[in-house]
């Protein structure tokens, strides 16, 4: 018995052992990735304090590493399992955005999807296909058909409209083809298919140089590093140096000093602004406006967004102070205010046309078109073949699926995104898991202006090589001086 006694002892001891050790190695805090996220890696939000803070203090901070894009490969693709028909009910969620697949439901930007599987190609009643799918409806979908399509979109129907890069796990496609054979008014059980057996997928890889086990790309998200010590340094002494200048300031040298002119202003830290505009962060909306409308009685539009809470708060506040602000944004004050000549109430010098893209227009001290324009343009639903998101986001969200811009965007379009210095690309992509209001209070949620902002196409895994219409004369890659380092 106390031999018993003395070996569950040794036991205890040498479990608790293990699990010091792990917690000292940050073993358990730095486990794998989520399966179902394996495309796209996030990197945990720095939970530093603001600049003005950090620069106050002269707090010592550790340096991280910058932000990178990089791809990197991710593991081999695992053999092809047994059909799994609750995952292909799951995948399908990356095709709720274009398609629906109910008895007699509407056709979005893809046709409904109800009897696809050995039934003719093309026959959703009331769709328009393109001419090239068009031309193949005397040809059948079937199983292998479907799981070369799958594989690659435009390696079987080489001028489709679907601009979807496709699934390269064959496990995932027999999970897709079987869940959609039950979509039907007579389902087809899966041993039915020969889904083992189907080589189309295999047949267009081969085709295209591919194999099944060719690695897949990542895009990795962080946030913008926090200031080093040597900047944190060099701001404080700028700010002892404006803050000692100020009483010999009226507010006409003011107007003129050089932190209100290039190159000065482009290096200007929020700590310096603050030092004699501290006021904007400390101003309250008016109880009653001018139109005797009480602010209790209304509701501001982002007082409708699940990503703000609270009473009605101003302009700075919203940008810079809020909760929300601080968790996905890095909003500097010379994004906006890239200086202020008094002559003509421009950014920058009109005189010498060095304003933010040289003088734009007069009576601005903001350039918007560079500025609010990047979170405040249209919603283009049309070019995206969606509609309205206030109306669109009906058919694409529910319980499971919290966040409908993710059926899209969270691994087939667009994902190498946010890598600019005033956003925060990973507290982004965690904020947005919740809620798709994370990607509307931005996108379209504000809309105030007609045109949309022409954000730069960067490339992402997968991309289509074809460049649509829409994306001619797109930028590949951020502005320079946004641009996140990658080394």
């Amino acid at each position: 018995m106390r031999t018993v006694a003395k070996f569950a002892i040794a036991c205890v001891a040498a479990i608790a052992a293990i699990f010091a050790i792990s917690a000292l190695t940050g073993f358990f805090t730095h486990g794998p990735i989520p399966n179902e996220a394996a495309q796209l890696q996030i990197e945990q939000p720095s939970t530093e304090a603001t600049e003005p803070e950090q620069a106050k203090a002269v707090a010592t901070t550790q340096p991280v590493q910058p932000a990178d894009t990089t791809v990197h490969p991710p593991k081999q693709d695992a053999p092809a399992g047994a059909i799994n028909i609750a995952a292909g009910k799951k995948l399908f969620r990356k095709c709720k955005a274009c398609h629906s697949a109910t008895k007699d439901g509407k056709n979005k930007a893809g046709p409904n999807l109800w009897n696809t599987v050995n039934h003719p190609i093309a026959s959703s009643e009331g769709f328009k296909y393109s001419p090239a799918m068009a031309g193949l409806n005397s040809e059948t979908w079937t199983p292998e058909k479907l799981d070369a399509f799958l594989l690659s979109p435009k390696g079987v129907v080489k001028k489709t409209k679907m601009s979807f890069a496709g699934i390269k796990k064959q496990a995932d496609r027999n999970n897709l083809i079987a869940w959609l054979a039950q979509q039907a008014d007579e389902p087809i059980s899966p041993e039915a298919l020969g889904l083992a057996t189907a080589g189309g997928g295999a047949a267009v890889a081969a085709a295209e140089g591919q194999t099944e086990e060719e690695e897949e790309q990542t895009v990795v998200y962080r946030d913008p590093p926090p200031a080093t010590q040597a900047e944190l340094t060099e701001i404080a002494r700028r700010v002892g140096e404006l803050e000692k200048s100020l009483p010999d300031l009226d507010y006409e040298r003011a107007r003129w000093h050089p932190i209100h002119f290039k190159p000065a202003i482009s290096k200007a830290s929020d700590a310096e602004c603050l030092t004699c505009h501290a006021k904007v962060l400390e101003r309250k909306p008016l109880d009653v406006a001018p139109a005797g409308i009480k602010a209790k009685d209304a509701l501001a539009w982002y007082q409708t967004l699940d990503t703000y809470h609270g009473d009605q708060q101003t302009f700075h506040y919203r940008h810079i102070e809020s909760p929300f602000a601080k968790q996905v944004m890095n909003l500097k004050c010379n994004f906006c205010h890239q200086g202020n000549d008094p002559r003509e109430e421009s950014p920058g010098d009109v005189t010498r046309g060095d304003g933010q893209d040289g003088a734009f227009a007069l009576r601005k001290m903001v350039n918007p078109t560079q500025t609010c324009l990047r979170c405040h343009g249209q919603y283009d639903y049309e070019l995206m073949g969606t509609g309205p998101w206030p109306e669109y986001r009906t058919d694409v969200e529910d319980e499971e699926t919290p966040n409908g811009c993710l059926s899209c965007h969270g691994e087939a379009f667009r994902t190498n995104r946010h890598a600019v210095t005033y956003l925060k690309a990973a507290s982004i992509e965690e904020a947005a898991k919740t809620s798709s209001d994370t990607c509307y209070g931005c996108h379209g949620g504000r809309a105030w202006y007609r045109n949309t902002y022409p954000y730069p196409r960067n490339p992402f895994p997968g991309m289509d090589e074809e460049i649509p219409v829409w994306a001619k004369d797109r930028p590949t890659q951020s502005e320079e001086q946004y641009r996140l380092s990658t080394k």
